[in-house]
């Protein structure tokens, strides 16, 4: 996995560990990277089934928690 992929999971396994969701603007202000960038790194860890998408944000999916967990905690 790349290391901007990474690093955005990353970003938003911090922010949600706790339960919620970050928004796609608080991963724009985090990362500084515009969101047409962000939105096909961000649709391929939906693919991957590490994050998942709702109308609020995006948050850590159940399958992206145990890999998220192994590397991060």
């Amino acid at each position: 996995m790349e290391n901007t992929k990474l690093d955005i999971l990353h970003d938003i396994f911090v922010r949600t560990r706790e339960g919620g969701f970050v928004s796609l603007h608080e991963i724009e202000v985090n990362t500084a990277l515009t969101g047409s960038r962000l939105r096909p790194i961000l649709e391929d860890l939906k693919e991957e089934g590490l994050v998942n998408e709702q109308s609020g944000g995006f948050f850590v999916a159940p399958g992206g928690i145990h890999f998220c967990r192994g590397r991060w905690d």
